[in-house]
């Protein structure tokens, strides 16, 4: 009985150590400090193609054929601009998966 409760814990413990370990570790940002002072984050080539579909989508989706309905009575973002932004957006996105670090 008693050996039975210390294998019970002991394979609880062991499950606990090896979900542990096999959670991803949080990411390191690296940065880089200029002579002046400014700091500047170092990003992966993933990150920064992310950064620059998000861009690409808030100019998109800033544009007045986006913002406005494409008809009258119809919902917005559905047809017309803001959806082409959201489907560029999916696909540049899709491109950058694609990336290596």
């Amino acid at each position: 009985m008693l050996k039975a409760r210390i294998m019970k814990a002991l394979s609880f413990a062991f499950l606990l150590t090896s979900v542990a370990a096999c959670m991803a570790a949080p990411q390191k940002t690296d940065t880089y400090t200029r002579a002046n002072g400014e700091v500047m984050l170092i990003e992966t080539s993933r990150e920064a193609c992310q950064r620059a579909c998000n861009e690409d989508y808030d100019r998109c989706s800033e544009t007045g054929a986006s913002e406005g309905p494409v008809a009258r009575g119809q919902m917005d973002g559905v047809l017309g601009s803001a959806s082409e932004c959201r489907a560029d957006l999916k696909s540049c996105f899709a491109d950058c998966k694609a990336r290596k670090e």
